[in-house]
């Protein structure tokens, strides 16, 4: 970049140098730099075009990604009929390599556990709770018997309600009993505190509910190492501030009745060991310097071993699977999506005697940013309410934008543009997306078509909202 800016500015003295030059002798009246570039080219200026690049650009070879061309038509789509309609328009190159339709599920409900205490049955019944799923219900029993828990249901199947209730039973009826809740995003976090918040609200019950990581302050972090009978922070926090000074944790540590771990299947690779070794520290302090032995509850999406997975993390000796989902579900279509080859001009530069630049032509996958933008345009286009889940905050920008760009939707005002970017990490968005209207009424909220489209973090649970298509991108290669 220093060598392109130090020849432009060359150029653009030089330039400058003879506009000068032409305006003190009066050659020729010059009033633009239009006439500027007349007069250089009359004198003999050497103007050069890259001649390459114009033959690269004429015969539609490119080095960026781009929009890719749909059709115009606006008529309501079904999903079934959409996943022919991307068959056979833009994924005509193949991107479709595999199609499973998922049949409904219909629910399965319990009885509540006449067992629970009357606090717990008057919290379930002040959130509108009055039967339970069967996977629930089976949790909550297991936990209740002093078991470890693996429950590994579908998102959106009321796992928090698997953990929340056993807790809440526990510490009601035990007041000096405590439980750490760990969450792997300050999110997840916020979102587990103002529902165990609401659950417990105006109940004759303290459980002095309090979130631990990196933005508590120090006052609160003093209270909470002094009061809080349940604890929600993360794998860092428990690493970094608590466990190192387990002595100032010592109420906590060795009244702690459960320990909840959600979102398990996010623990893998390298975060994933260290976080099984933080687990494991715990279960040695509690066991040998605090005389407690707390029940693990584990969360986790659907997986392979989710079992074997968790008996990992924490090193268990035996852990109870619950994975028998009593959850409703809608029918859905699965479709895998692997970005398409496409020619890429690559410049190689050699070095020696005589320097030379070659260029090769390769087949590359296209960006898979570009090809889920094309996809969500295309949907929101046909009347589909979509979401995208993306790992990070910034891709659900870039996402969001290259959809707007493809859809050639720009007129969405500022206001409505923030809301449907959804920063979760602002408490009070919330209030305005109920105002606006939720991403499951969204048709009834103000705005344009464009009203369809959401990007969220891919460890937001939303998937109560999700619309009826999902796609899966395959990493580049």
């Amino acid at each position: 970049m220093s060598k392109r800016e130090t020849f432009f500015k060359r150029i653009l003295m030089d330039l400058l140098r003879r506009y000068e030059g032409f305006k003190k002798h009066g050659n020729k009246k010059v009033e633009s730099l239009k006439d500027v570039v007349a007069s250089m080219k009359e004198a003999g200026f050497p103007f050069h075009v890259n001649k390459e690049k114009v033959r690269r650009r004429s015969s539609g070879v490119s080095e960026s990604p781009c929009i890719q061309t749909r059709c115009r038509d606006m008529h309501q789509l079904s999903p079934t009929e959409m996943v022919e309609h991307l068959r056979m328009g833009i994924g005509s190159e193949g991107q479709m390599v595999h199609v499973e339709e998922i049949a409904a599920r219909v629910a399965s409900f319990t009885e509540i556990p006449k067992e629970l205490s009357e606090i717990t049955q008057s919290a379930l019944v002040c959130i509108g709770i009055t039967m339970l799923y069967s996977h629930q219900k089976e949790s909550i029993e297991a936990s209740l018997a002093g078991k470890d828990v693996v429950v590994a249901t579908l998102t959106s199947s009321g796992k928090s309600l698997c953990y929340n209730i056993p807790v809440l039973e526990v510490l009601s009826q035990n007041l000096s009993s405590c439980a750490i809740y760990l969450f792997p995003t300050k999110a997840l976090a916020q979102d587990q505190f103002r529902a165990l918040s609401t659950m417990v609200e105006g109940l004759d019950v303290h459980l002095n509910i309090g979130i631990y990581d990196g933005d508590t302050s120090e006052v609160d972090r003093t209270w909470l190492r002094d009061n809080a009978r349940v604890l929600i922070t993360n794998p860092d926090m428990l690493h970094i501030s608590i466990l190192p000074r387990h002595v100032q944790f010592q109420r906590l540590l060795s009244n702690l009745r459960f320990v909840v771990v959600d979102e398990a299947h996010s623990y893998k690779g390298a975060f994933g060991c260290h976080a099984a070794l933080i687990l494991r520290r715990l279960c040695r302090l509690c066991a040998h310097v605090y005389g407690s032995n707390p029940s693990f509850v584990f969360c986790t999406a659907t997986s392979a071993n989710p079992r074997e997975h968790a008996m990992e993390l924490a090193n268990l000796s035996s852990l109870e699977l619950i994975q028998k989902d009593g959850s409703p579900s809608g029918p859905k279509s699965f479709v895998l999506w692997n970005p398409p080859l496409r020619p890429k001009t690559v410049v190689e530069s050699t070095t020696g005697s005589k320097p030379s630049r070659n260029r090769t032509i390769i087949m590359r996958r296209s960006s898979p940013i570009m090809e889920i933008s094309n996809l969500l345009a295309e949907m929101v286009q046909h009347g589909l309410r979509c979401i995208a889940f993306c790992k990070t905050r910034k891709l659900c920008e870039l996402v969001l934008s290259y959809t707007y760009v493809s859809a050639e939707v720009s007129y969405l005002t500022e206001k409505q543009e923030n809301v449907r970017r959804m920063r979760y990490r602002v408490p009070k968005m919330f209030p305005e997306m109920k105002r606006l209207g939720t991403p499951g009424n969204l048709h009834e909220a103000p705005g344009t078509c464009m009203k369809h489209l959401e990007a969220f973090p891919f460890f937001l649970e939303k998937g109560n909202y999700v619309g009826n298509v999902f796609h899966g991108v395959s990493p580049k290669g």
